[in-house]
């Protein structure tokens, strides 16, 4: 298992480098517009920009007493590699504590319910198990221009609350599902709408109208909510190596994800989640590890948190997430995100890419603690990259922040940031936003936990910070949103040194614009103005009007490692915390992001 791991490892960081060389490559030659990156206007757009998912190569050691299923086996046999099971329903039904259970490659339709005791879900070594909660469908009629069949759905078309959907894509909120040969079609609302690569569910009729010709081709219809919940009693389950797809989860509490995990000690390891009509994976335990897995074109998020703590996040691609498109717009009952994490405490997430997201790439919120994000890439997603709101003692140091349409790097109503060697760059809004919340009295129970929801104590060092030609706002944006406003930059931000600042533009007028004082905010056209009057950056340098080409050596390589010829600082020497959760040295040796091996 562990070449394995080993290669998967390998060929992410090869895709990250590439991923890194070409969106800097783009921007620096003017190539690349965020919005055409970005934005997916058209239900022919959505229908096309997707990517098919696949299942890792594994090669897990099956232990002694063992249970098979295979979709070829019998609920009648023995549970034997030799003569196994149907269903992993009545393997789980079978299995005592601790027992693993071992699929075949193939699909399994099934929905399992709550699972109560300890059980290992694992792939037969070199094959792909999927789970998926959809049924194929044929016997299609004609008629006029589409094609329809009876049909009674019991998906759940309301289940989200107000606000939530963005007016452009009122049906995403609609659980079912259709696909033709593995590609979705788009919900419609009324039959009249029903065109190419888009279905209808007449709940009034009990009909399935499609707009494509299903003759000739695998047609699969959601039918399930949910493939499984792991409860409390659950503790120290797996999923190893296994596909889930194709379930109806809602926005609502009662079925927030296609998988739903309240156990302790949970251990999710090579497993893909794909086409949920909302979210991938919703846990609320405690110790659970989620490493080389992929989230991927589901319709909210991939990953969703609640009270969660000591996550272990490693090695994990989030990609194409709110595929239906919910409203990314803040709310009181906004959650979209490609990873949204809801008073969660004391994760490491370490080596992860997220990309692609039509929302935020990874997001704290409302009184999350003690997390750190190290040596992770957030890239072309259309929220901010990494956001960092109404939370408290949180490290964000190594990583890659680049082309996403928002903020790069958002700190918002937060207190205790470390921001160390992060390169950031090309974000469509500022590339570092620095805010004080307009919520600013937690509970009672959350400020003793030292969670102010004031951003206060902020770290800002040894990062590349570089605006690209179409981002829109000052490089360091930085201002208090309460009325009266009672927090200045300077009071937010305590340390602010050895940077690297800059526009590649600069028709973006200004580098800084932050919250002078408590009745004015202060704009600074450069370095110098920025430094004079912050009194900070007093080692930082300056690559105003650099292209991306000259601020970096190698490109085409993936590297980005700085130029010799880049006006570079030295770098600060790392806090021990920093430099153990980087897993590096407390010397840096340069600034900006390093990659470091897998601690």
């Amino acid at each position: 298992m562990a070449g394995v791991a080993a290669n998967r490892y390998a060929r992410k960081q090869m895709r990250r480098n590439a991923n890194i060389a070409v969106a800097v490559a783009l921007a620096s030659a003017g190539a690349l517009t965020l919005a055409a990156s970005n934005a997916r206007g058209a239900t022919a757009a959505i229908t096309s920009n997707w990517e098919v998912p696949t299942i890792t190569d594994t090669n897990y050691a099956i232990p002694n007493a063992a249970i098979f299923v295979a979709p070829n086996g019998n609920d009648n046999n023995a549970g034997s590699q030799g003569a196994p099971l149907a269903t992993i329903a009545k393997a789980i039904k079978t299995a005592g504590v601790g027992a693993t259970v071992v699929l075949r490659g193939g699909t399994y339709r099934e929905a399992l319910g709550s699972i109560s005791k300890s059980i290992t879900f694992q792939a037969f070594p070199h094959e792909q198990p999927w789970i998926k909660g959809s049924l194929v469908a044929t016997g299609f009629a004609t008629a006029g221009p589409t094609w329809t069949k009876p049909w009674t759905t019991t998906t759940c078309n309301n289940c989200y609350p107000s606000g939530v959907l963005d007016p452009l894509y009122p049906n995403a909120g609609m659980g079912d599902q259709v696909f033709i040969d593995g590609a979705p079609l788009a919900e419609v609302s009324n039959r009249n709408a029903v065109g190419l690569n888009s279905f209808y569910m007449d709940r009034g009729a009990h009909q399935l109208v499609l707009g494509s010709n299903p003759n000739g081709h695998t047609v699969e219809v959601t039918t399930q909510d949910k493939a499984m919940q792991f409860n409390s009693s659950a503790g120290g389950s797996a999923l190893k190596g296994i596909g889930i797809a194709h379930y109806a989860a809602h926005y609502n509490s009662d079925v927030p994800a296609m998988v739903v995990v309240s156990a302790p000690n949970m251990l999710i390891d090579n497993t893909t989640f794909a086409w949920s009509a909302s979210r991938g994976l919703s846990f609320y335990s405690a110790y659970p590890t989620i490493t080389n897995s992929l989230f991927i074109d589901n319709g909210m998020n991939g990953v969703h948190s609640y009270q969660s703590s000591h996550l272990v996040f490693r090695h994990n691609r989030l990609a194409y997430s709110n595929f239906e498109r919910f409203s990314i717009l803040p709310s009181s009952t906004g959650s979209v995100g490609a990873a949204k994490m809801t008073m969660a405490s004391y994760g490491l997430y370490d080596n992860n890419l997220f990309e692609d997201n039509y929302a935020n790439g990874l997001w704290f919120d409302v009184s999350s603690s003690n997390n750190t994000v190290v040596n992770s890439t957030f890239t072309r997603n259309y929220g901010h990259g990494l956001d960092i709101e109404l939370s408290s003692n949180t490290i964000a140091a190594g990583n890659s922040i680049l082309l996403n349409l928002r903020d790069g790097l958002k700190i918002s109503g937060s207190n205790n940031v470390e921001a160390w060697n992060n390169t950031i760059l090309a974000n469509g809004w500022a590339q570092l936003g620095v805010y004080e919340d307009p919520r600013t009295k937690p509970p009672a129970a959350i400020a003793a936990l030292g969670i102010t929801w004031d951003t206060a104590n902020v770290h800002i060092m040894n990062n590349v910070i570089v605006s690209g030609p179409y981002s829109q706002r000052p490089v360091l944006n930085s201002f208090d949103l309460t009325s009266p406003t009672h927090a200045t930059t300077q009071t937010m931000v305590v340390a602010q040194d050895n940077n690297m600042w800059g526009r590649t533009s600069l028709g973006l007028k200004y580098l800084g614009y932050v919250q002078a004082t408590l009745v004015s905010r202060g704009w600074y056209t450069d370095l110098a103005s920025m430094q004079s009057g912050l009194h900070r950056d007093t080692h930082s340098t300056s690559v105003d009007g650099f292209s991306f080409g000259a601020i970096f050596a190698n490109l085409g390589s993936g590297s980005v490692v700085l130029a010799n010829s880049a006006p570079k600082p030295a770098p600060a020497a790392l806090p021990t915390n920093v430099a153990s959760a980087m897993g590096i040295s407390t010397n840096p040796g340069t600034i900006g992001a390093v990659r470091a091996p897998i601690a």
